[in-house]
């Protein structure tokens, strides 16, 4: 491809710019506010942490740098860029890191070097972890490469004078086993509850009741991990349309319903009759508003009050803006907490009496939506025990035009509600697969389970089922093999093939696509949900709109 046409490309949809306290290079990119909004984005998230980051860019061959990184490079105190890294850079950081950046950007892989000898300034033994990075059409575009001491980790943290960042990884491991535990336990004992109360209704509904809360928190935290990637690898993918700020708020307010309630908190809402709207993609906008509610959950102890206000705003120059914020009478801030809340992987205090403490990505990952629609977000507190406020601030959108109407979606009948249908379930993990098919039986569906690839494909031409629900990674042959070998092999109409898979990344979904599926959800996948797309995708073939 043309490095002229990639360059425009990736030029086209700029992101914010990083923050001005840095030394940056003049570069083939132009001025920062032109960068690749990739390439911005994960600068914008190493200048955020103090592990210490590189950030090589391949279309203009830069290296850019965060702070804790500079003193490494013997580059002073500030973020910054390396223009001519064969000029400029340390012959052994040259040789050292070079050929590690080409081999991550060739094999479009992570890759992770230990006991690595730190060739530049005192002595000490680093492990260098580097992942790919992606321009907005997908391609390998560069590398983020974090930089840790060996020493930290080995010794099992303690603290180092010249690469201290490490705790904030040792932190958030035992967070994240910490809060994996917090909804196992339930789970676990919902189980045997099940066992003892066979002849107890009312017993069995509660425990259904607190298995299902349980089970959605867990995968609010397995997407909260997966938002990691994204955000440090700047490929957050949005879908812009014109949004009503009060459909933002409800569809906050339902993700974080459960929570509110278990926690009886009193929520008040204050919306103006005018119509406030944004321009923005609803889903990550309403999932700013969310992790803001979870927050201010989190921290308000049970039975007290949360506020969620917004209202439109003149600024001094005429533009207008909108501002959505939540308020709670919760723990509060403290002064130096309020400027780094919104950092990856920053909590706020912990002790044995407030440990839901999270796992620190959720502010950070609303900070980054936020910015990624043109707008800022801040916190406020009087103090520890005073409460606290998040105030977001987005742009308003013009208008609408008379002539423009919302796109019509086919009503999606549930499966169970159309004629009988003959499903195929391949996933080689047995109870997934179990369990699944027992719920689409139930539903009225004749439904058949194998746990291999090289089987799903025999079975799909003997059995010809109707709808072949696809794991990705099975023994004998993955999943993309398998929807090929079915395509090709399969003769008259082609059933339905929808990948069920734990990856998730949006080069996973564009792979999915590229490899013959009509559709792709990420496990765990919620019933409901796949039924609805079952019917839709159903109603699309029988419509010939499909494959």
């Amino acid at each position: 491809m043309n490095e002229d046409s990639d360059r425009r490309t990736a030029a086209a949809a700029p992101g914010p710019p990083p923050p001005p306290a840095a030394d940056w290079a003049p570069t083939p990119l132009g001025p920062i506010e032109g960068w690749p909004r990739p390439l911005a984005g994960a600068i914008a998230t190493a200048c955020a942490t103090p592990v210490p980051t590189l950030i090589c860019w391949s279309e203009a061959h830069v290296i850019f740098h965060n702070a804790a990184c500079a003193p490494l490079l013997g580059a002073g105190a500030n973020a910054g860029s390396i223009a001519d890294p064969r000029r400029d850079l340390d012959p052994a950081l040259h040789q050292l890191l070079l050929p590690l950046f080409d081999q991550v950007m060739h094999l479009d892989e992570p890759r992770v070097l230990r006991g690595q000898p730190w060739p530049v300034g005192a002595a000490t033994t680093v492990m260098l972890v580097c992942t790919p990075l992606h321009a907005q059409e997908g391609s390998t575009a560069g590398v983020s490469c974090q930089i840790i001491d060996a020493a930290f980790v080995r010794e099992g943290g303690r603290e180092r004078p010249a690469l201290s960042a490490p705790r904030i990884g040792e932190d958030f491991l035992q967070n994240l086993a910490h809060e994996l535990r917090n909804p196992l336990a339930p789970l676990k004992n919902g189980l045997q509850i099940l066992k003892l109360a066979q002849g107890d209704p009312g017993m069995l509904n509660r425990t259904r009741e607190m298995m299902e809360r349980q089970v959605a928190q867990m995968s609010r935290l397995v997407d909260d991990l997966s938002e990691i990637s994204r955000l440090t690898r700047g490929t957050i993918p949005l879908e812009r349309a014109r949004v009503e700020v009060s459909a933002i708020i409800y569809l906050a307010i339902e993700d974080t319903r459960a929570m509110l309630d278990e926690r009886q908190h009193e929520l008040t809402i204050d919306i103006p009759e005018q119509t406030l709207a944004v321009t923005g993609d609803v889903e990550r906008l309403g999932q700013v508003i969310a992790n803001l509610l979870h927050n201010a959950c989190k921290f308000t102890p049970r039975g007290g009050r949360i506020h969620i206000h917004s209202h439109a705003h003149r600024k001094p120059n005429g533009d207008e803006e909108i501002i959505i914020s939540v308020q709670d009478n919760g723990i509060g801030m403290s002064a130096d907490m309020l400027p780094r809340v919104f950092d990856l992987f920053v909590q706020g205090e912990r002790s044995l009496e407030r440990i839901t403490t999270g796992l620190g990505i959720g502010l950070a990952l609303a900070r980054r939506l936020v910015e990624l629609h043109g707008g800022s977000i801040e916190a406020r507190s009087e103090g520890a025990g005073l409460g606290s406020e998040l105030v977001v601030r987005l742009p308003s959108a013009a208008p609408p035009r008379v002539e423009e109407t919302a796109p019509q979606t086919p009503a999606a009948t549930p499966v169970h509600a159309r004629r009988r249908r003959h499903i195929l379930i391949a996933d080689d993990n047995h109870d997934a697969a179990d369990t699944l098919a027992t719920l689409l039986s139930g539903a009225g569906n004749d439904v058949d389970v194998v746990y291999d690839g090289m089987t799903a494909v025999e079975a799909a031409n003997r059995l010809r089922p109707d709808i072949v629900l696809l794991d990705i990674a099975m023994p004998r042959l993955n999943g993309y093999e398998v929807a090929q070998r079915i395509r090709s092999q399969v003769h008259g109409r082609c059933p339905i093939l929808i990948a069920l898979t734990g990856f998730g990344q949006n080069r996973d979904r564009q792979k999915v696509k590229r490899m013959g599926f009509d559709a792709h959800l990420v496990k765990p996948v919620d019933y409901t949900e796949l039924v609805q797309l079952c019917a839709l995708l159903e109603a699309r073939s029988e419509s010939g709109s499909l494959h």
